[in-house]
């Protein structure tokens, strides 16, 4: 469940790292949370200037809430107990590890198909500036 969790954060935050290049932003830092709903709130506005799909950016986000929910810190599967001693996962039972794959595997194809999407936009954007500085 961690690896699967970290996968999803490290992916979207290369996502917003790569959108912030292609559409210069100010703030090229990666975003300090692990919660991948705050990450979520940051790529998003980014992604629907590039692809406007409400319905599949309302999906992804709710996805991300489900993983949000049980481990919000990213330390749920890592640890037994948090810093106070608290019982991680606590009134969870079972997890579904096959639902699991399955989310995580359709998380994965968007999150690759934005990601090649949005190099292939920024492979554009620097040939157009390299041909701007040809002709003067």
């Amino acid at each position: 469940m961690f690896c699967c969790r970290q996968y999803l954060e490290v992916m979207l935050k290369q996502l917003i790292l790569d959108l912030w290049q292609l559409y210069d932003a100010d703030d090229e830092r990666v975003p300090g949370t692990h919660s991948l709903d705050a990450i979520w709130g940051i790529a998003e506005p980014l992604l629907l200037k590039n692809t406007p799909d409400l319905t599949t950016c309302r999906n992804v986000r709710a996805a991300l809430a489900r993983f949000d929910k049980l481990d919000p810190r990213s330390d749920s599967y890592r640890y037994p107990v948090d810093k106070n001693g608290k019982a991680h996962l606590e009134g969870v039972s079972s997890i579904d590890l096959g639902q699991v794959r399955a989310v995580v595997e359709r998380l994965s194809v968007f999150l690759d198909a934005a990601s090649t999407q949005v190099q292939v936009d920024l492979d554009a954007k620097h040939e157009m500036v390299q041909m701007a500085q040809w002709y003067p």
